[in-house]
Formats: C-alpha cells, structure tokens, sequence
C-alpha cells in the first residue's frame, strides 16, 4: 500500500450490505492491519463492524482511502465524511481520533448506573454504550483511567464494592413497612 505513512481518512465498506464505516489514521497500512486483527479475534470495538465481519466474511470487507490530509486536519475531514456519507457503521456521528484505545473485557468491576443498578462485567464496551446511551470516549477513560477519575454521567465506579449482607424476617416488618422503612 503506497500510502502506508500517509495520514488522511478512509472508508471500510460491506459488499454485500453497502454498509460504510468512515474513520482517520496516522497510517494507512498500519489501521488496516489493526482493524483486521481485532476483526479476526473478534475483539474489535466497533460491534457493528464485527457483527458485518462475523455474518460476511473478511471478503467481504474493502478498505479504501478517501482522501490524504494533514494530521492536523483529521478531525475536520472526518467529520465532513460523516456528514455527507451517513456512515451507518460508525458509533458516532461525531469525529474522535481513537487514541490507541483497544477493546477490552471488563470483569470484576463494580459500575453502579444513576438508577442504583450495579454492573460487575461488561463484554464489549461500545455496545453497551449504545445500549445504555451513554458517550463511549468518558466511560472509556473511566474505566481505563479509574486512578483519576471515578465518575463519568451520574455513572460511577467502584474499587473494593461488597455486595450488602443483610436479610429481612418477615416478622420485622409491620403492615405499612416498606423496605426503606427497614433500611
């Protein structure tokens, strides 16, 4: 690939579906490898990119350059890509470098979402960004950054969570109780 250290935006686009994603590099040939390992581990982030992947095939996959630009300019160009070309692949309609970030499982954490519910695994982030509306790039740094910070959106994250060891008897509890009442 002549365009190996060439920045600029690209497209990867389904074959069979017409499906587009739209996204930036630094480097051409060295994105494309990255996109294709994560695909065959099947730990790419982008679950819709997976899912074309796992339903298609690699074949089915071609990736193409848009157009070369200053790295500076990377943002900007995306973002007019998004704009015009409705990329349904992506997980956002915003342009963001990805920043290195890499797929990863989340076990044994304890998020609490601002209902009160408590998640202690997540398998693929972004889907459960998308699941839950939630922005991808805050709760990635959360997660990955827990030293600095612990909360993104009325989420929150928590170190050394125990789940609370108590029971109710029955007889404890009068005819107008509710649970709070106990608490």
């Amino acid at each position: 690939m002549e365009a190996e250290n060439k920045s600029g935006i690209y497209t990867i686009i389904s074959k069979i579906t017409g499906q587009i994603y739209v996204g930036q590099t630094n480097n051409f040939k060295s994105r494309w490898y990255n996109h294709e390992r994560e695909l065959r581990k099947n730990i790419h982030y982008n679950y819709r990119l997976q899912e074309i992947y796992n339903t298609y095939g690699p074949e089915d996959l071609v990736f193409s350059v848009l157009e070369y630009c200053d790295p500076v300019k990377l943002n900007n160009r995306e973002q007019f890509y998004i704009d015009n070309l409705n990329p349904e692949i992506n997980m956002t309609d915003k342009a963001v470098s990805g920043g290195g970030r890499r797929p990863r499982n989340y076990s044994d954490i304890y998020l609490v979402s601002p209902d009160g519910r408590v998640f202690t695994e997540i398998e693929n982030l972004s889907k459960f960004c998308v699941e839950n509306d939630i922005c991808y790039t805050s709760f990635f740094h959360m997660l990955n950054h827990a030293k600095y910070r612990k909360t993104a959106i009325g989420w929150s994250l928590i170190e050394d969570y125990n789940e609370p060891e108590f029971t109710i008897e029955m007889s404890d509890l009068s005819k107008n109780d509710t649970i709070l009442d106990i608490l």
